[in-house]
């Protein structure tokens, strides 16, 4: 019988000397939330292309006070929906604001006629890579909604990532 016994809570400090446990089994649901919405805000995703667009757009249709399953994980987290909806709606219009400004930047922003890209090996540069701007433009907007990843400190910046192979695959030299 001893298997069946929950382990021993955790006592919130929060909430003073009120009777309030916080159990293994809530920090868990409220885990599942918090790795919702870094997947809603594509935020530490290890999937590329089509997979990693359904992630974010499953994770932004989950916060919904009409899903079930929604609804249900915030009852295992002991968190109203409606609050949890505040909390995610709030995080999403702070990460525009904050981190990305809607400004554009690199490609989008340069007034330069030609790209150059430096490959290292070993820290040390080993070549260069050269584009006209108005063709990786053309290269960039091609692969957007497939290769963009979130770089840089707190993952500001969004970046198209395309693999070498790819740069110099038929369909690539064609554009």
């Amino acid at each position: 019988m001893s298997g069946i016994i929950k382990q021993d809570s955790i006592r919130n400090p929060a909430f003073g000397n009120r009777n309030f446990n916080l159990t293994p089994e809530i920090i868990l649901w409220r885990s599942v939330i918090v790795r919702t919405i870094l997947d809603a805000l594509d935020i530490d995703i290890h999937a590329w292309g089509i997979g990693r667009l359904d992630i974010i757009k499953q994770g932004n249709l989950w916060f919904d006070t009409n899903n079930k399953d929604f609804n249900l994980v915030c009852d295992y987290a002991n968190l109203q929906s409606y609050f949890v909806l505040k909390i995610y709606k709030k995080i999403v219009e702070k990460n525009g604001k904050k981190l990305f400004h809607g400004k554009p930047s690199g490609i989008d922003k340069t007034e330069a006629k030609w790209w150059f890209h430096i490959l290292e090996l070993d820290k040390n540069e080993h070549c260069m890579l050269v584009f006209r701007v108005s063709r990786l433009k053309k290269i960039v907007k091609k692969y957007k909604k497939t290769h963009t990843k979130n770089i840089g400190d707190y993952r500001a910046s969004k970046c198209v990532v395309l693999p070498l192979k790819e740069l110099f695959n038929e369909e690539c030299i064609k554009i």
